[in-house]
């Protein structure tokens, strides 16, 4: 599909190819299925990693918070991609410098993630514990991490969980993150 062919230009780089081809999803999405339609704020979502990535922090604010108001009214409190939605608005924050509306938002999609069912081992979980410098269980924020990865407002995700140990086999982790997120 277009999405999934975005998708891959995104972690490839080709981020101009890719946003053609998000807002062309975007246009289908919502004439097919109307504004406020979980696909069309996937899509949103898509649309704000890259603006964040290209440092257009207003423009990225405005599309994961239309992304989050539509996820908001159609998906239940605990789903998965609304804690998704709260990562990348305190990414914009983070750049932005407003630590504690980052903090905020980095707690709130723990919560959602919890509710969600996830466990303390996976990865959305301890990308944002690493955020909000949450490792022994105190939520003293270092805004100064960032693995670089989907997390931090990029679209690829190569994430290190472990500042020290660097990731080896960058082939096999994509993969990985692949297969997690997209269940391939």
């Amino acid at each position: 599909t277009l999405n999934k062919i975005a998708m891959v230009q995104s972690m490839m780089g080709g981020f101009e190819e890719a946003m053609a081809l998000f807002l062309r999803v975007l246009a289908i999405y919502t004439s097919s299925f109307g504004p406020d339609h979980p696909e069309v704020a996937y899509t949103l979502v898509k649309v704000g990693e890259i603006q964040l990535h290209w440092d257009e922090l207003d423009s990225s604010m405005a599309t994961f918070s239309e992304a989050l108001r539509i996820q908001t009214t159609t998906q239940t409190p605990d789903h998965l991609d609304i804690g998704d939605t709260y990562v990348h608005i305190g990414d914009v924050h983070v750049k932005r410098h407003q630590f504690l509306e980052a903090q905020s938002l980095f707690e709130q999609a723990l919560h959602s993630y919890k509710t969600g069912g996830l466990v303390e081992s996976h990865m959305r979980v301890k990308v944002v514990h690493e955020k909000i410098g949450n490792k022994g269980g105190d939520s003293a924020f270092d805004p100064t991490f960032c693995t670089g990865g989907w997390m931090c407002g990029t679209s690829v995700g190569i994430l290190d969980f472990n500042r020290e140990k660097k990731v080896q086999n960058e082939e096999q982790t994509i993969t990985s993150y692949l297969s997690e997120w997209f269940g391939q």
